[in-house]
């Protein structure tokens, strides 16, 4: 024969004296394992008396009597969070007292999910907006495979702040089909191409057919060509042109450096139309020895040229060798 009420009621009052559990270890374990109900009960809106109810609830579940779905929905009717709840919301709640266990085993699956994808991507994600995203995709009630759990954890991805992982490796490719295209790269065009690698919403083939776009609309002179070569592959030669004469190794020779030193070497704009031209070879040398910002003047090869210009003059005058 079934209890009767009355006699439930007294085992569970039994079952909870027997208990050694404060309200302030109650707290902590809430806080630790169910945290979005912990967010909950520490908000300004949660009261006194809805404190007490989770507070009794979590104690009688630790006894072995949970609340029944029934006794939740009639206790918590009113207030005022729950009527914002999702059926998922509402069911997690639910599911943390009746079955705890299984509660706890669907959590570490989401939280081992969405921690997978920040080690990953490697870029820096605080506690608090771990917790947060914890928080999102289990209230959901996405599995733990669902591919959006990408999405929304690269969400978080800032460029600037890559540092290993997937993350790093998507501002890497996002810098070097930028600098091949000779394409200068502001943090916003980085941030926005390199989170839609991240996420999977992208890859470096949809980088390249933008940035070879940007590159098109510059480069009028590679028309016809850049479909096969990139302007940084056009530029090598006159790269090395630029290293032999400045004696200086061409990784210094940056054709995206923000201030246009280099770029300006081998390129120059139409003064009627403002198009950008590329410069022949003889005028990148003529550019690269009269202009004082390249310094040319301290190079071996000047030093050389004027020193046989001077032995040159003092020989067509009788006055002999020059000295060093």
């Amino acid at each position: 024969m079934a209890d009767t009420p009355a006699q439930i009621a007294a085992k569970k009052k039994a079952a909870v004296a027997k208990l050694t559990l404060t309200d302030a270890q109650i707290i902590e374990q809430m806080k630790t394992q169910t945290p979005w109900i912990y967010q909950t009960y520490m908000s300004p809106e949660f009261t006194p008396a809805m404190k007490a109810t989770l507070i009794n609830w979590a104690r009688e579940s630790a006894a072995g009597f949970p609340p029944t779905v029934d006794e939740q929905k009639a206790e918590t009717y009113n207030w005022p969070m729950t009527q914002l709840w999702s059926s998922n919301q509402a069911a997690k709640f639910n599911l943390s007292f009746t079955a705890p266990g299984e509660y706890k085993t669907q959590l570490e699956a989401t939280t081992a999910a969405v921690d997978k994808y920040i080690n990953q991507m490697g870029n820096p994600v605080d506690a608090s907006t771990r917790q947060d995203l914890i928080n999102d995709i289990f209230l959901k009630g996405w599995a733990p495979t669902d591919p959006r759990i990408q999405d929304i954890v690269a969400g978080k991805f800032v460029a600037k702040e890559a540092k290993t992982g997937s993350a790093l490796s998507a501002v890497d490719q996002v810098k070097s089909i930028a600098a091949n295209y000779m394409i200068g790269l502001d943090e916003a065009t980085l941030q926005k191409w390199g989170q839609a690698i991240q996420s999977g919403k992208a890859t470096a083939a949809d980088v390249t057919a933008y940035f070879k776009g940007q590159a098109s609309s510059l480069y009028h002179f590679m028309s016809g060509s850049i479909d096969h070569i990139t302007p940084s592959d056009w530029f090598a030669p006159a790269k090395t042109l630029i290293s032999n004469n400045l004696e200086i190794p061409t990784s210094q020779i940056d054709f995206n450096d923000p201030s246009g030193k280099w770029l300006n070497l081998v390129t120059t704009k139409d003064p009627k139309t403002g198009e950008t031209l590329a410069r022949s070879n003889a005028e990148i040398l003529a550019e690269v020895r009269s202009n004082p910002v390249y310094g040319y003047d301290q190079t071996m090869g000047a030093k050389n040229s004027a020193y046989d210009l001077a032995a040159k003059i003092k020989s067509v005058f009788g006055r002999g060798t020059v000295a060093y």
